[in-house]
């Protein structure tokens, strides 16, 4: 099954669209790169609607049926008809080739067999034109609690809709020793104060290291690297949470 189909798609863009933190960091490569771009992972268009209403010509891949099927309804709005393929980033089988091809939302780290992981950096080389660069967003649990979800649930947003109110609540389980989190999402619409319908989503991801990474890139055909820290120019560090790796096709 898809990991994000039928309602849990609709409630998935309900509480996702809204992040914006990492839209220019994005936007500014891309530029810099000048060319066209792919978005892996581009789920219901929270980054590529913009971009094509702003002019950067940008396609998209998403597994997901559903996630596409909103993703055009929103763009039909605006008069604006995206390409997006229906694939697997690991199975990756395209025509055209771009100058950049990135991984917003620690997309990369949904793919948790390393084998598959490998297979889809060289997947991005080959669809990469000469000097084009992957953008890879990571996501390291500094902090994270060990543990089995049923006892640590939390309240993430809430949402007020016209007829109900739908609460996301997360948990988390971390297996260290294999580099593996799984993070549940729990959706649950309210109707006259009872509960009409809930689901659970589990997500998982690996986890890599600085230099693990740097070396899976480097053995792909990539040079150039570079890690920057939280969506800002500013290299990463110890303090930073998420880790965006940026290279270069050799």
């Amino acid at each position: 099954m898809e990991l994000y189909s039928g309602k849990i798609a609709y409630f998935y863009d309900l509480f996702f669209e809204h992040i914006k933190e990492d839209e220019y960091f994005y936007e500014y490569f891309i530029k810099q790169n000048d060319g066209s771009a792919l978005e892996i992972g581009s789920g219901t268009g929270r980054l590529l609607i913009p971009y094509l209403r702003s002019g950067l010509k940008v396609a998209g891949v998403e597994p997901s049926a559903q996630m596409i099927e909103i993703c055009n309804q929103k763009a039909e709005k605006i008069n604006l008809h995206p390409t997006v393929y229906k694939q697997f980033l690991e199975n990756l089988d395209l025509e055209e080739k771009y100058k950049t091809i990135y991984m917003p939302l620690f997309v990369f780290q949904n793919i948790v067999k390393r084998e598959d992981a490998i297979k889809a950096l060289n997947k991005v080389h080959k669809y990469l034109l000469p000097e084009g660069q992957i953008i890879i967003s990571t996501y390291f649990p500094w902090n994270d609690p060990t543990g089995t979800y049923e006892q640590t649930w939390r309240i993430n947003a809430i949402r007020e809709l016209e007829d109900a109110t739908v609460i996301l609540s997360e948990a988390i389980s971390f297996d260290k020793f294999e580099q593996i989190q799984t993070k549940y999402f729990k959706f649950e619409s309210f109707k006259n104060n009872k509960l009409d319908e809930s689901f659970i989503v589990p997500a998982h991801l690996r986890f890599y290291s600085r230099f693990e990474l740097t070396g899976m890139l480097e053995n792909s055909g990539f040079k150039n690297i570079q890690v920057y820290g939280d969506y800002t120019f500013a290299q990463a560090s110890a303090n930073s949470n998420s880790l965006i790796f940026v290279a270069k096709k050799t």
